[in-house]
């Protein structure tokens, strides 16, 4: 089972997929590691990343999206934007879970494996993500 973990911050969207071999947690690189919404005010920008979206699950048979949960209210509230691009991946086709910082927070503790090589510092939350679901958490 592949699945895609997802951090979505300002216009992107940072991808990282993983999956489970022999109950190990496996990062399988990916030339994509961004998707980005460039202007949010325009329907052609919303429709070209949904389409990106759907593209990139089909080529690399993502079974899930697991996206980090952000605030929707609050001092530390998430840009609208980063729900629009939330929006684009429910609508995408592809089945969608959430989880919550304190969530990965917790599994990151817990987690033996830690972060492989090759995973980089922007995509370590998105790497907790898709490890998480796979742990069956």
């Amino acid at each position: 089972m592949i699945v895609c973990g997802v951090d979505i911050r300002s216009n992107e969207a940072t991808l990282v997929l993983v999956e489970a071999k022999d109950d190990v947690t496996v990062y399988i690189k990916c030339a994509t590691k961004k998707l980005a919404l460039n202007d949010d005010k325009e329907a052609n920008s919303l429709n070209t990343l949904k389409a990106a979206i759907e593209a990139f699950a089909m080529k690399h048979d993502v079974e899930t999206f697991i996206i980090k949960a952000r605030q929707s209210s609050g001092r530390m509230a998430a840009s609208g934007v980063t729900f629009k691009i939330e929006a684009l991946f429910q609508l995408a086709g592809t089945p969608v879970e959430f989880v919550s910082a304190p969530t990965l927070s917790k599994f990151a503790k817990s987690n033996k494996g830690g972060i492989p090589t090759g995973v980089a510092k922007y995509q370590e939350d998105a790497f907790r993500a898709g490890a998480w679901r796979l742990a069956g958490q």
